[in-house]
């Protein structure tokens, strides 16, 4: 478990029960699953030479992150793989696999017409709006679309720090009133 959010581990970090770890192999007989060690490390044996994808999954409410020393690519989801080779007699060590818990971002996009920067229940709201979040580390953006009422949600979201932008549907402007 990925305890900052850094990809990076550290003595922060502790291991994480229920991660499968595989390497598969388009031979069925060549795929193989990890084993895992108490302090978090694993091992696959018995591998053959050729062509895997490594396939990782997380526990239901984790995320695969990034991590520097890992083949893997930052996922949105709870599973990623990534494609690797192995040579005859390869030893492949530090394959870091990160993890951490998801967050949620909701809220809603509307027309303040009294100026007041507190949604009221007549102010209607503003419906295909998108909008973005950029993970400031990772750079993997999650996008969502406003609803009807102008609400949105972003179900699963890496710690950290982000960048939101909004941008309206092409029938709407976005304008400051004088003194605003």
């Amino acid at each position: 478990l990925d305890a900052d959010g850094d990809g990076v581990r550290t003595q922060a970090d502790q291991p994480l029960e229920g991660v499968h770890i595989a390497l598969e192999s388009a031979i069925p007989e060549n795929t193989r699953e990890a084993a895992f060690q108490p302090d978090g490390s694993y091992l696959i044996n018995g591998l053959r030479p050729g062509d895997f994808t490594l396939r990782v999954t997380a526990p239901d409410g984790y995320l695969i992150s990034f991590d520097p020393n890992s083949p893997l690519s930052p996922a949105t989801g709870p599973a990623n793989s990534a494609e690797v080779t192995i040579g005859m007699g390869d030893i492949i060590q530090g394959q870091d696999v990160a993890a951490v818990h998801t967050h949620a971002l909701s809220g809603r996009v509307y027309f303040d017409n009294n100026l007041s920067r507190d949604a009221q229940d007549d102010e209607p709201g503003i419906a295909q709006a998108e909008i973005k979040l950029r993970h400031l580390l990772s750079k993997i953006e999650f996008t969502a679309v406003t609803e009807a009422d102008g609400s949105y949600s972003v179900p699963v979201l890496f710690p950290g720090a982000y960048t939101l932008s909004m941008a309206l549907p092409e029938d709407q402007e976005l304008y400051a009133p004088r003194g605003a």
